[in-house]
C-alpha cells in the first residue's frame, strides 16, 4: 500500500534539541485506497446523480412548455458530446476527489504508524507538519505528547542514576566487609538490574542508530 512520508513545508523541528531540519518533501495521491477510494467513489456517485437530476430539473420545464423540443432520437455528435461531458465529470470529479481526501488520508496514516511506535515504547516518533493537511491540530498535539513523554522518561533515568549512584556507594561500603559479602552480591546484581533497565530506558528516547545506506 502506497503511503506518504512524514512531510513538512517548514521543516521539521526537534523535540529535544529546538533545533529545525529541512525535510524532503513527498507527495503522493493514492496514500489508503480502501479510505480514498471509498469516498472518492461516493463523491463520484453523487456527482453523477446531481448532475443528471439538474440537467433534468432544468430541462423539463424548458420542453414542458415547448421552449425546447427535443427529437425522439438524438444525432450522434450530440450524443458524443454528451458522453464526453459525463466522462470528463466523472473524472474530475474522481481526480478532486482523490486530491482532498490525500489531505486527510495521508497525514492519518502517517499518525497510525507513529503511534504504533510510540505503543512499542519508542517515543522519537515526530511527525512532519504540512500546512494543506486538515489533521495538523491533530498531529502538532500528537507531537506535544511523544515530547512529554520522552521528558518524563529522561527524568526517570535521572532518578535511576541517583538509585545507581547509591547501591554502587552501598556495595563499596559494605563490600570489604567479610560478614557482609552476601549483601554486597545482592547489591551487585541489583546494580545490574538498573543498569539494565536503564538501557531500557535510553531506548525509548536515543533515536537507533542509522543504518547503512541511510540518506543523511
Amino acid at each position: 500500500m502506497p503511503t506518504t512520508g512524514e512531510t513538512s513545508s517548514l521543516g521539521q523541528k526537534n523535540s529535544f534539541s529546538g533545533s529545525r531540519t529541512p525535510i524532503k518533501s513527498k507527495r503522493m495521491i493514492v496514500v489508503n485506497r480502501d479510505l480514498q477510494l471509498r469516498y472518492t467513489g461516493a463523491a463520484v456517485l453523487v456527482g453523477t446523480l446531481t448532475t443528471f437530476l439538474t440537467t433534468f430539473f432544468i430541462l423539463l420545464p424548458l420542453y414542458v412548455f415547448k421552449i425546447l423540443v427535443i427529437p425522439r432520437f438524438l444525432p450522434w455528435p450530440i450524443l458524443l458530446v454528451m458522453g464526453l461531458a459525463l466522462v470528463m465529470n466523472i473524472l474530475s470529479v474522481f481526480i478532486l476527489g482523490l486530491i482532498m481526501t490525500n489531505r486527510i488520508a495521508g497525514p492519518l496514516y502517517a499518525l497510525i504508524r507513529a503511534m504504533r511506535q510510540t505503543g512499542r515504547g519508542d517515543f522519537n516518533a515526530h511527525l512532519g507538519v504540512r500546512n494543506t493537511d486538515d489533521l495538523k491540530y491533530v498531529i502538532r498535539h500528537f507531537n506535544d505528547m511523544t515530547a512529554a513523554l520522552s521528558r518524563m522518561t529522561k527524568d526517570d533515568l535521572e532518578m535511576l542514576d541517583g538509585l545507581m549512584k547509591n547501591a554502587n556507594e552501598l556495595h563499596n561500603r559494605i563490600g570489604g566487609e567479610p560478614d557482609q559479602q552476601e549483601n554486597a552480591h545482592t547489591v551487585l546484581h541489583l546494580m545490574k538490574d538498573l543498569q539494565q533497565f536503564k538501557i531500557h530506558l535510553n531506548s525509548r528516547v536515543e533515536p537507533p542508530p542509522a543504518q547503512e545506506g541511510d540518506a543523511p
